[in-house]
């Protein structure tokens, strides 16, 4: 059939013999129309994919900057995404850690201690002040955790936002001046 065929080949309307002038021009003025619609959305279309494209960049340089850890786990402490600056701070490749379970990856404390920020986060929207130490590559660790929740269309699809901040640094600075201030108190006042 013809219609058929020439639907096939890409046409987008037929008309039949005799022609009628007014559905003639009716017919035409719509295609118009639908072209110029399809013209205007196709400009959005790229206007709106370069501002999306413009903000993924803005984020994902606000996200480089940010030197700690950042995981999305699920409901059940299941690494979904980790963003690691310095992989060194991971105890394996980042694509080994996906799809694994927090207990699977940490130490039984550490573990326990994110499980208790994942819960209390669930429960509250946010969690803060965690902290747990882990040995990796021979050095010890120390690292705070806050963590908040990023909801889903469904209640099935929430996830977990952890942010992990080493803060060996500091602790290693807090027992140092422990030290030293018990030092200065045992010290004989002359």
């Amino acid at each position: 059939n013809a219609k058929l065929k020439g639907f096939a080949l890409g046409a987008a309307d037929y008309i039949t013999k005799p022609l009628d002038l007014d559905e003639t021009r009716a017919r035409i003025l719509t295609h118009l129309q639908l072209n110029r619609f399809r013209h205007h959305f196709e400009q959005q279309v790229t206007q709106r994919t370069a501002a999306l494209l413009a903000m993924t960049n803005q984020l994902q340089a606000t996200l480089n900057a940010i030197p700690d850890l950042l995981f999305e786990l699920d409901l059940n402490g299941c690494f979904m995404s980790i963003h690691a600056p310095h992989p060194e701070q991971l105890s394996a490749p980042k694509a080994s850690l996906i799809g694994k379970l927090i207990s699977e990856v940490l130490p039984p404390d550490a573990a326990k201690v994110c499980m208790q920020a994942l819960r209390e986060a669930l429960e509250t929207g946010w969690s803060h002040g965690h902290e747990y130490e882990i040995q990796l590559a021979g050095v010890r660790r120390c690292y705070e955790v806050s963590a908040s929740t990023k909801q889903g269309l469904k209640p099935a699809d929430t996830r977990c936002i952890f942010l992990a901040r080493d803060i060996s640094k500091r602790k290693r600075a807090e027992a140092q001046l422990r030290k030293l201030s018990l030092a200065v108190e045992q010290s004989p006042v002359s």
